[in-house]
């Protein structure tokens, strides 16, 4: 059973993507997706060494249509070694999708008439409610980095409720 002061790790993949540690409404630590594989294992290591995450979401994603085989090639092998660095760091984990996370924190799916970009900004504004003291949101040159890590703070999330309980 977990306990509530427990902390959780949110994972987007993709060269865009991020890692977030949480702890209730409080984010920890956040990084942008590390582009070495040693640095991905570093930090993953270092979290669970430091502050030993009770658990981790990583969201489950495909290639788009339209990608091309070389770029979904590179994104499945970047996915794969995401696993392996958690299974590595023997960081329990499970696979989530999109549309289940969001629904999970409540989030309205896009609409066709939505740009992705608007999309995108509908969950930084999510991410900034649930971790209003969240120093980077203070920062308005950091729009890049709050965009590459938001989804990862709402993964995280995502993650808490549902090992507490909150939603199933």
């Amino acid at each position: 059973m977990p306990t509530l002061n427990a902390m959780y790790v949110g994972i987007d993949p993709g060269a865009n993507g991020g890692l977030a540690l949480t702890q209730g409404t409080v984010v920890i630590e956040w990084a942008e997706m590390p582009r070495l594989d040693r640095d991905l294992l570093n930090l993953l290591r270092q979290w669970k060494e430091e502050y030993e995450p009770e658990f981790c979401c990583l969201e489950k994603v495909n290639s788009m249509p339209g990608e091309g085989h070389v770029g979904a090639f590179s994104f499945g092998e970047g996915f794969g070694k995401l696993q392996m660095a958690l299974a590595a760091v023997e960081l329990p984990y499970e696979l989530v999708t999109p549309r289940v996370w969001q629904k999970g924190l409540g989030v309205k799916v896009k609409e066709k008439s939505e740009s992705k970009k608007d999309f995108k900004e509908r969950l930084r504004h999510l991410a900034i409610q649930l971790f209003p003291s969240e120093p980077l949101w203070d920062k308005p040159k950091t729009l890049g980095k709050q965009r590459a890590v938001c989804d990862a703070m709402l993964i995280a999330e995502y993650c808490r409720r549902k090992c507490q309980g909150i939603i199933s």
